[in-house]
């Protein structure tokens, strides 16, 4: 058997050797499928397609619902010369008891029921200030972030029409009175300290 030798830099390159390579690794492949198909099967598509004969019983109105006796199950429609029935697509509504669970398997709740940081009874916010226009609250709250004195501000709208913006609420005193003492220091304010009834 020759040894391996490498190929110097000054030999010529020949381009047959790589198509014979390809040729080679492509009829190959074609075994390696051939040999796939006749061990798994010619087809994995049945030759009829399903189709449900109705809707399932959660996917009908509740009111139209049928007796829990009375479940349907999918059945396989005949069709005639094993020619695909025509495919009907039809959508339904989500039940209304349909609930998504997270990965947890927990209920989910909508973004709009979550709640409210604000609505935490005993807890202290600072409030650095209020404003006429929308525009300068966000100015703030991205100014307080920049400063690293919170890392989130809330520009909420008050019962005036004003927006203020907020920081968010800390269980004890000390600690909103240390956000309080930031935002004089660094942004100049005159914020309050309020606690959440």
């Amino acid at each position: 058997m020759p040894p391996n030798i490498r190929r110097t830099v000054t030999e010529p390159y020949d381009p047959k050797q790589r198509i014979v390579g390809g040729v080679v690794l492509f009829l190959l492949v074609l075994l390696i499928y051939s040999i796939l198909k006749l061990l798994l099967g010619f087809s994995s598509v049945p030759e009829g397609e399903y189709v449900l004969s109705a809707p399932l019983k959660d996917e009908l109105p509740s009111e139209a619902a049928p007796p829990d006796n009375q479940t349907q199950t999918p059945q396989l429609l005949p069709t005639a010369n094993n020619t695909p029935a025509p495919r009907k697509t039809t959508y339904h509504r989500l039940p209304q008891e349909f609930v998504f669970l997270d990965l947890n398997g927990d209920p989910m709740q909508p973004e709009n029921n979550l709640m409210d940081p604000f609505a935490q009874p005993g807890k202290w916010y600072v409030q650095a200030a209020s404003f006429k226009s929308e525009t300068g609250a966000q100015r703030l709250a991205q100014k307080i972030k920049a400063k690293n004195i919170a890392s989130e501000a809330h520009v909420v709208r008050t019962s005036n029409g004003w927006y203020a913006v907020r920081l968010p609420p800390q269980t004890g005193h000390g600690m909103a009175k240390q956000q309080y003492r930031k935002l004089r220091r660094l942004l100049y304010l005159e914020p309050v300290i309020r606690k959440i009834n």
